[in-house]
């Protein structure tokens, strides 16, 4: 993975490791252990002048910073390393309270995975080899034991205990993130799980569509915990030169191994923000993107503190090695998540498909029960012309009733299948309302619903299929004759808008509730408050037809009560942009 290493002036005690171009570092290091902090050591040497030698050879050997606990027994070794962190332990095999390989063993038992090099005063190969097969890492003869040796065995130790607690944490972080598919929890454990051993604080970030969002935040000092959760809680919208910001435009980690003031300034979104960022003493700094399948998710950001590390490539490759992994655990999260949506639509797509089912067999079932009732009292019964005319006039409307809601349901696969037929010529608008009203004056009637409506004179002619907006029409009319009350009123008008003809349809029913408004013009979808029957079509078969037009639909509740439906169809002189699969 590609990184920006930020470089500044030295700071007083402190050593700058340059690097060219971004690459692997030249700079020596020293005794070939990082600077981060100093090495602890606990030399168990019951002998004052073997353990004397051993502190004044180490110190001659360049080993670099490091601090020396010298104890004289075996149970005072269990009991530092029971109550202190140590990287190393120098361990003699003749103590006044223990001797020979059980000592090691002892050791071992006290801090598992610290490394146990034994000095022995015996040049017995055999049982150094002894030692070592029981667990310990090295030995070395005391009479040979020079600065460079002692320090050479103790370079390997470090970093062979370094790259083991590497390996543990990322196992560990591994079966973490694999514990839970919530993003945030996941992204919350591995914070805390990368301090102290990556970081003193950590801060994890994620892209959600346009906006970047902290999810996450940790301090390894339980009294610094609660400032950096609060630290831009509420910020979600990073400045331009923010370093996180930086780091998910460009993909590319961020290494500053020592952090400048004006870094803190870039992070900073006000004075306020900025004295938080100096109250925790931020020294040392990594930045490294979450990305998967060739997207950045987010990013971690490890900072140094108190501790008095200093972040180099090392720290950096492990840094991006964890989040590759928690890269992969988010991009899983999200997958995981949009299944389980997916699954919630299909779900309700189901119960939406039983549901209009029920309803539109009801709705046949209806008719169907009257038709045959019908033709079998004029099979069963002698009637009356009159009465044989009723139910003749009977079967013919309910058969015709059968016959829409077929055609509905055909309208509607038409629609979704791409074959819905347009055939466009130039109309009047005056002619469309006046056929609309013709269309709708037999049911408003029978509802004693007064209907009318107005244009005005000088409309531009309209490229529309007359039969399919009388269908527009007939479909909202009807919707309106359903939910106005008797004595109310419906108006069907048109006005010109820019290169479009708006034609309306208003009733003086109840209205519409605001939430039900993004859901009118939904296939099978119908109010739960005015249900009047159907099978929820009507609505949906309107929008296509009129978008099939180049048009578009939408409906709001009028300036003084009522619903208003409003449908555009392109003027005649206009080109509209016709949907080339209707």
């Amino acid at each position: 993975m590609n990184h920006t290493v930020l470089e500044h002036a030295p700071m007083p005690g402190r050593d700058v490791r340059p690097t060219m171009g971004g690459g692997r570092s030249t700079a020596p290091r020293e005794g070939g252990i990082e600077r981060r902090r100093p090495a602890r050591i606990l030399l168990v040497e019951d002998n004052p002048g073997d353990a004397r030698l051993v502190r004044e050879n180490l110190r001659d050997a360049a080993l670099g910073r490091f601090d020396l606990v010298h104890v004289s027994k075996m149970a005072d070794a269990e009991e530092a390393l029971a109550d202190d962190a140590f990287d190393a332990v120098l361990l003699d095999l003749s103590l006044p309270d223990a001797a020979g390989l059980p000592t090691v063993s002892r050791a071992l038992a006290a801090a598992p995975g610290v490394p146990v090099i034994v000095l022995t005063g015996l040049e017995d190969e055999a049982v150094g080899a002894r030692a070592v097969h029981v667990g310990a890492q090295d030995f070395l003869f005391k009479h040979g034991a020079t600065g460079a040796v002692i320090s050479r065995a103790l370079r390997y130790a470090l970093e062979r205990k370094r790259f083991m607690d590497t390996q543990r944490f990322l196992a560990v972080a591994g079966a973490r993130l694999a514990d839970s598919l919530d993003c945030r929890t996941t992204l919350q454990h591995v914070t805390e799980m990368a301090t102290p051993l990556l970081a003193d604080w950590c801060v994890t970030y994620v892209v959600d569509g346009a906006t970047i969002q902290r999810v996450a935040a940790a301090h390894a000092d339980p009294r610094q915990r609660e400032t950096v959760r609060a630290l831009g809680e509420d910020r979600i919208d990073l400045t331009p030169g923010h370093p996180v910001r930086r780091v998910l435009e460009t993909g590319e980690s961020l290494l500053a191994p020592d952090v400048a003031h004006s870094l803190l300034e870039q992070a900073a979104e006000d004075e306020a923000h900025l004295q938080a960022l100096e109250r925790l003493g931020m020294t040392s700094l990594i930045i490294t993107p979450l990305m998967a399948r060739g997207r950045t998710l987010g990013a971690i950001a490890f900072v140094a503190s108190n501790s008095g590390r200093r972040y180099g490539e090392d720290d950096l490759v492990l840094a991006e090695e964890l989040a590759s992994r928690v890269a992969l655990a988010v991009d899983n999260a999200r997958l995981y998540e949009a299944q389980q949506a997916a699954l919630e639509r299909a779900e309700e797509a189901v119960r939406s498909r039983d549901e209009v089912l029920g309803i539109v067999a009801h709705d046949l079932r209806n008719p169907l029960s009257s038709v045959r009732m019908a033709a079998y009292l004029l099979i069963e019964t002698k009637l009356p012309d009159d009465r044989r005319e009723d139910f003749l006039r009977s079967i013919v409307s309910n058969t015709e009733r059968i016959d829409r809601q077929i055609e509905d349901l055909l309208e509607v696969a038409r629609l979704e299948g791409g074959g819905l037929r347009i055939e466009l010529e130039r109309h009047r608008p005056h002619a469309l309302v006046l056929d609309a009203l013709e269309a709708l004056a037999s049911s408003a009637e029978e509802m004693e619903i007064e209907i009318g409506g107005g244009v005005r004179e000088g409309l531009p002619e309209v490229m529309a299929d007359p039969d399919r907006i009388r269908q527009v029409f007939v479909n909202l009319g009807g919707n309106a004759i359903k939910v106005t009350p008797r004595g109310g009123r419906i108006r069907i008008s048109a006005e010109e808008a820019d290169d479009l003809v708006r034609f309306s349809v208003a009733d003086t029913g109840p209205g519409l509730r605001e939430e039900d408004i993004p859901h009118l013009f939904d296939r099978f979808w119908q109010s739960r408050v005015n249900r009047k029957g159907g099978a929820g079509l009507g609505l949906s078969i309107a929008r296509g037809i009129v978008e099939a037009h180049g048009g578009e639909i939408h409906a709001e509740n009028g300036p003084e009560g009522g619903a208003v439906f409003h449908f555009t169809v392109p003027v005649a002189d206009a080109e509209p942009e016709v949907p080339t699969d209707r």
